[in-house]
């Protein structure tokens, strides 16, 4: 958290110049004229996405398993790649089409909304509904 926070700051002294920029940390990287820094940043920016790519189609290729397991059917042993293939052309293909930049920047809100819609609101509104349903309140005890 602290090299965030420390980033942040020195963003802040640009905060004018900055704001126009597609890629404010690119910007605020050239200023510290550190070509290898910028590498570094680059190749720890990759394997962050890397990982992260790595972990959501883990967990779609998981889902797509269970999904099999619960018709007591054996996923075919093609399917895990071929899902894989897919999820990345698909990726590719979108990064392509709207742009990498445009793509995070907007991909971020719509995450946000979809989790939002997916997650938190079923749980606010069946989940509670299921919660109350099931625990009445009970009168407390006289004294």
């Amino acid at each position: 958290m602290l090299p965030g926070v420390v980033f942040c700051i020195a963003m802040m002294g640009y905060s004018h110049e900055i704001g126009a920029e597609a890629l404010p940390s690119a910007f605020l990287l050239a200023k510290l004229q550190a070509p290898w820094f910028e590498w570094v940043f680059q190749i720890a920016v990759m394997l962050t996405l890397v990982d992260t790519g790595v972990a959501l189609l883990h967990a779609l290729d998981e889902r797509v398993a269970n999904a099999w397991a619960a018709r007591q059917r054996p996923m075919p042993r093609a399917l895990r790649p071929a899902l894989a293939v897919g999820v990345m052309l698909i990726a590719v293909y979108a990064a392509t089409a709207v742009g990498l930049v445009d793509l995070i920047a907007t991909g971020y809100g719509t995450l946000t909304w979809s989790f939002l819609a997916i997650y938190v609101l079923p749980l606010m509104t069946w989940g509670v509904w299921r919660l109350w349903r099931r625990m009445p309140i009970k009168a407390a005890p006289p004294h």
